[in-house]
């Protein structure tokens, strides 16, 4: 990430039998990273997110800490997981300009919205009609002002027409 560890060490192919016996230390965050990243839920009924248990909590990385410990385990490895503190300071430019980036993409998303949605932005999309009642409700109760709801079950889905239609059709334009 913000070092390369080719400057430190040269790489070499090995067959994950020959380090049977041995401890094997694991940078925890990037395997936590790589699973949180590429274990998909493809299922008939996925979304392609990552994987969930039924309480809908995230738990790609724990299914695949699982398996990575499990066939290392049999393979006679012992995995030691390494859970590192404090970014290195020779990594110090590259999370500043991480950061950087970061703050803006957010800005421009930000401009971005504010243009395109204007005073839409004032408006919650809730599930259904009832939701946006008990909110309203709530916003009376704690004087919390004025909003608008816009319930999924009450929006009409259409086609864009007019100069909608043609901006539509732009390309890297969604919807």
């Amino acid at each position: 990430m913000g070092c390369n560890l080719r400057d430190l060490v040269t790489p070499e192919d090995i067959d994950l039998a020959s380090l049977s016996g041995q401890r094997v230390g694991i940078d925890a965050f990037l395997t936590a990273f790589q699973f949180l990243t590429t274990m998909r839920d493809r299922s008939p009924q996925g979304d392609g997110g990552p994987l969930r248990a039924d309480n809908g909590k995230i738990v790609s990385h724990l299914m695949g800490f699982l398996n990575r410990t499990t066939t290392l385990l049999k393979l006679g490895i012992r995995p030691i997981y390494i859970f590192d503190g404090e970014s290195p300071e020779l990594k110090a430019d590259e999370l500043a300009s991480r950061r950087a980036r970061r703050d803006e993409a957010k800005r421009v998303h930000e401009e971005a919205l504010a243009l395109a949605l204007g005073n839409g932005l004032r408006s919650i999309v809730v599930t259904n009609d009832e939701v946006a009642a008990d909110c309203i409700k709530w916003l009376r109760l704690n004087g919390g002002g004025r909003a608008t709801f816009l319930p999924l079950n009450k929006l009409n889905v259409s086609r864009p027409q007019g100069r909608t239609f043609i901006v539509a059709r732009n390309p890297g334009v969604l919807g």
